[in-house]
């Protein structure tokens, strides 16, 4: 059977109710504000992230788009939450049943002047940065091959690089099969 799941999350501030666009707000118990977005954690199991840091009225979106063949009842299920141990937010993907074969695609906007970590996995695909990398640097590490033809990150050490930028570094650790950098 042909299974086909979208969903879009969009973080808020505190105390907004709705998303700039058409994105449905991701809603927190207990009348909290929501979480801290100092460390924002995205695992799937299989799929390629594409990650673009930018301007933006919401903290973070997540669009995500699950495509394959599976027996019936099988799907892809989202988690989302809180960080266990460190304060932040957390996006998880995990696939039930049995596929024979599956896709995923996740689009995740982060606005540039948020977050001081940011980790992305995949088990099965690679992790995309997409369009101009922010003013801010960026410190990446984690296990991948990378694939910059702009060259818009330094060697720094071993699987470790930096872009260009002033301020406090955000890091990245990425872990994916490769990591290509599109500006």
């Amino acid at each position: 059977m042909p299974v086909r799941e979208e969903n879009v999350f969009a973080w808020l501030e505190p105390g907004k109710t709705s998303a700039a666009g058409t994105e449905t707000a991701l809603r927190w118990r207990g009348g909290r504000g929501g979480p801290s977005r100092r460390n924002v954690l995205v695992a799937v199991e299989v799929g390629d992230v594409m990650v673009e840091i930018r301007r933006q009225p919401e903290p973070l979106v997540i669009r995500s788009l699950v495509t394959g063949f599976a027996f019936p009842g099988s799907g892809s299920r989202i988690a989302v939450g809180e960080l266990a141990h460190e304060e932040g937010i957390s996006y998880r993907q995990s696939l039930s049943g049995f596929f024979v074969e599956k896709h995923g695609t996740f689009h995740v906007f982060l606005r540039d002047d948020l977050a001081a970590s940011l980790e992305v996995k995949t088990g099965a695909g690679q992790v995309i940065l997409v369009g101009p990398l922010p003013a801010r640097p960026l410190a990446v590490s984690g296990h991948f091959e990378l694939s910059d033809p702009s060259g818009l990150l330094r060697p720094a050490g071993v699987a470790r690089f930096t872009s260009p930028g002033e301020g406090t570094p955000m890091a990245l650790t990425l872990e994916a099969e490769k990591v290509l950098v599109r500006p």
